[in-house]
């Protein structure tokens, strides 16, 4: 009897086993079957279409049959990051700090920095492009990119305190030229300024409140490199504000930087942000 039980049992068993595992195939199938679709309708997309989709953050390569993908190379970048980025951090200290003594302003004793850490996510190079415009010059285009997480802080010591500033918003040239030989002439492939943009602040509609009697005040910064921002008059106690007011910004690179609008609200000595 118990042989005879056993034997159904591990029958049983058998059945409910090659049941679980046939659906388990026949699911594996359908997702299969689900991406291989998905992937056929994404190669079927043309360039435009993946613009759309993509909208500002398509790489290079997209727009550009020129640029080749290096995934290899980021693999690699991705392994020695820690290395790169710990030379790096002594490289710019024993270069920076210097320059940062020689322009210190009056009042302040010492600027260098306390912590300076790149962080752990390293850039990822997006394509790359060589051309051989002239006979013995190779021109390389790297498109870079990189959505780190530093932590930099800068330490004043000034006559009355130290203070510990963390730096933010930090921007690097949209180009960097590296020169690859002895006396080579690169001052053509140098970033320079290609004109000035007339922005002119018209106005702003139905902004949030901050205040919790009476309304807000209102102002504008814009820029294109963070270094050299622009602001508007404050318009008191106004949620729909107007300046009217035109800045005169310089473009070096009309192909990839862009136009960085921001409003804050004035409240005494403190600046915040609506969201």
């Amino acid at each position: 009897m118990g042989l005879v039980s056993g034997m159904v049992a591990g029958l049983l068993l058998g059945v409910a086993l090659m049941a679980a595992w046939s659906r388990m195939m026949r699911r594996r199938t359908t997702k299969r079957v689900a991406k291989a679709a998905d992937i056929k309708i994404l190669g079927s997309l043309s360039r435009d279409d993946l613009k759309k989709l993509c909208g500002d953050n398509f790489p290079e390569w997209v727009s550009f049959q020129q640029f080749e993908q290096v995934k290899w190379l980021n693999k690699h970048l991705r392994k020695l990051w820690p290395c790169i980025a710990q030379a790096a951090t002594l490289v710019v200290k024993e270069s920076v700090e210097p320059l940062l003594d020689d322009y210190r302003p009056p009042g302040i004793k010492s600027l260098n920095f306390s912590r300076f850490f790149l962080g752990n996510v390293p850039p990822k190079i997006e394509g790359i492009r060589i051309q051989n415009l002239q006979p013995g010059q190779i021109i390389m285009d790297i498109d870079f990119r990189w959505g780190g997480d530093p932590s930099i802080i800068l330490a004043v010591d000034s006559i009355f305190a130290s203070l510990p500033i963390q730096l933010k918003d930090l921007q690097c040239p949209h180009r960097l030229v590296v020169p690859l030989g002895v006396n080579v002439d690169t001052s053509e492939m140098e970033l320079k300024p290609q004109g000035r943009l007339a922005v002119t602040v018209v106005k702003a509609t139905c902004l949030v409140n901050m205040e919790m009697i009476g309304n807000s005040d209102p102002y504008v910064v814009l820029y294109i490199r963070p270094m050299l921002k622009v602001k508007t008059k404050v318009v008191d106690h106004n949620l729909n504000p107007e300046w009217n007011e035109t800045f005169h910004l310089i473009v070096e690179d009309k192909e990839t930087q862009e136009v960085i609008f921001e409003v804050f609200i004035f409240f005494f000595c403190f600046n915040f942000k609506p969201l």
